[in-house]
């Protein structure tokens, strides 16, 4: 069996702490609708 190299495995890790910080600052989980929503990912907004 061929382990992960320590480089993705620091990688993958990191990737996934900032997930879990954005989805504290937004109030929703990725793809969670939830009124308590603070922010759009992805800079989006609405256009006039």
């Amino acid at each position: 069996m061929k382990l992960a190299s320590p480089t993705f495995t620091i990688g993958r890790a990191s990737q996934r702490l900032m997930e879990l910080e954005v989805d504290a600052l937004m109030g929703a989980g990725y793809g969670e609708k939830s009124g308590a929503r603070l922010a759009k990912r992805y800079g989006y907004r609405e256009h006039d």
